[in-house]
């Protein structure tokens, strides 16, 4: 199923005051929307995570999420399909073009 996927990803930053504040960076995307492959799953519950979905992107594009700041570099962490927010607990390259983000 193909859906649109709004990938977001989180770093601080300091505020006029100098207090740490957490700021979102939201990219949206098209992506294939998939179950967990069996395997993937009675893995992931060996360590008490249940995974949901798997979403299949552009590399790319989730490439297009890192961010960087003081605390280093970062990547999308959480994604929103249907309105429903995920934790994107691994992703992995399905080929030379398309990465999969399994989340939680």
């Amino acid at each position: 199923m193909i859906v649109e996927l709004t990938l977001i990803t989180v770093t601080t930053e300091k505020d006029g005051a100098g207090f740490r504040k957490e700021k979102r960076h939201e990219l949206n995307v098209i992506a294939e929307k998939k179950s967990v492959k069996r395997t993937e799953f009675y893995s992931a519950m060996k360590s008490n995570i249940i995974p949901k979905f798997t979403f299949e992107v552009y590399a790319e594009e989730y490439e297009a999420t890192k961010q960087e700041d003081e605390e280093g570099i970062h990547y999308a962490t959480k994604a929103i399909c249907d309105n429903e927010e995920y934790d994107i607990i691994r992703t992995y390259t399905a080929d030379d073009f398309r990465l999969e983000i399994v989340t939680r």
